[in-house]
């Protein structure tokens, strides 16, 4: 989908580079780990809000698996649009529990978070195998 928007700027967010799209409006930001010292650490939460002054026209971030969620709904539902991520559940079914999940370890209930993700995305995308599965709209 992303190589359909080669003419807008695209932002990938990734612990390892995987996307890579052939576009001069394509930049891919990766996280780092600390050094042996504890510094230098570049998590993928800091790396969404960083992207957001970087005015992408579209915004793919990797693997959600923790605050980074919350950081991107925030940012997509105080005008940032056109934004994608990828979150690991076995079902459609599965990913508003696997937020609910993430959610709660950040403090926020889970009425809170299904009005932001409500707000913040259309579309849930059900990928196996590199094939499409399943497609819900969120209502």
């Amino acid at each position: 989908m992303l190589a359909e928007c080669t003419a807008e700027r695209i932002i990938a967010l990734e612990d390892v580079a995987e996307l890579a799209i052939q576009s001069p409006n394509f930049v891919s930001l990766q996280t780092r780990q600390a050094n042996i010292e504890g510094r230098g650490e570049i998590s993928l939460e800091r790396l969404v809000r960083e992207s957001l002054r970087m005015r992408p026209d579209r915004l793919a971030v990797g693997e959600v698996r923790g605050t980074e969620l919350l950081v991107m709904l925030q940012a997509l539902n105080t005008g940032h649009r056109g934004a994608g991520a990828t979150i690991h559940s076995n079902s459609l079914e599965d990913v508003m529990p696997r937020v609910n999940a993430i959610a709660r370890n950040a403090g926020v209930d889970s009425i809170s978070i299904a009005e932001q993700m409500k707000s913040a995305f259309q579309w849930i995308i059900h990928v196996s195998n590199r094939r499409v599965v399943e497609i819900a709209r969120i209502n």
